[in-house]
């Protein structure tokens, strides 16, 4: 049976998990001023308490964000060193995605905070999609053109500017509790269809930066 693991970094935290067909086995939270310097032996400990060694994990999987870039990069940069020294395939996700795919919905905006009241965002409008990132008063533009009646706003930036994008965008709708990041569940899954295929990045894994902000 493939084991893998999975590494994401969901703004305050750093989460590691062992995994098995799509399921969580076992999960390690550490906080994010602890976390870079615990990772390494986070996954050695979760390999350790389930017998296992590096060389029998099938891939390392990664959401690549986008998100705050420092820790994002740091942690990004240790999966590429076990990558390059132990042969181990990566697999990435697109945080963006992962949100919008736990809460499907004809249309959607999700909008995570990059820093002050810049935002990254991904829209799909009658399945047409609309990614990037931008100051919060050009997304209102930009959500103020569309023609729909009705967008779904989740993301920890849609939560953040929610009185704002309330306030001036009428076609915005906000679920009664706003899903602020992806559940750690959803990479885990989605890694495992990767695996499943084979689809493993060609060299490095790199954090998601879109060129305007």
């Amino acid at each position: 049976m493939q084991h893998y693991l999975i590494l994401q970094y969901p703004y305050d935290t750093i989460q590691i998990a062992l995994c098995q067909q799509g399921k969580i086995i076992q999960e390690i939270t550490e906080h994010k001023f602890n976390a870079i310097r615990r990772t390494i032996p986070n996954m050695q400990a979760l390999l350790d308490q389930h017998n296992l060694k590096l060389s029998e994990i099938s891939c390392i999987g990664v959401n690549v964000g986008p998100g705050p870039y420092n820790t994002l990069r740091a942690l990004l940069t240790m999966a590429n060193g076990i990558h390059f020294a132990a042969k181990i395939p990566l697999i990435s996700c697109n945080a963006l995605k992962l949100l919008e795919f736990e809460n499907q919905t004809e249309n959607s905006l999700v909008i995570l905070h990059a820093f002050l009241d810049h935002v990254f965002y991904r829209m799909k409008i009658n399945n047409a999609i609309t990614e990037g990132n931008c100051h919060i008063s050009e997304l209102i533009k930009i959500i103020n053109q569309q023609k729909t009646s009705s967008i779904v706003a989740i993301g920890n930036g849609a939560e953040m500017h929610k009185a704002l994008l309330i306030d001036q965008c009428k076609n915005l709708k906000f679920l009664e509790k706003t899903p602020a990041f992806n559940a750690l569940q959803t990479l885990a899954e989605q890694i495992y269809e990767k695996l499943k295929h084979k689809d493993f990045e060609k060299s490095y894994v790199q954090p998601i930066y879109f060129d305007k902000i």
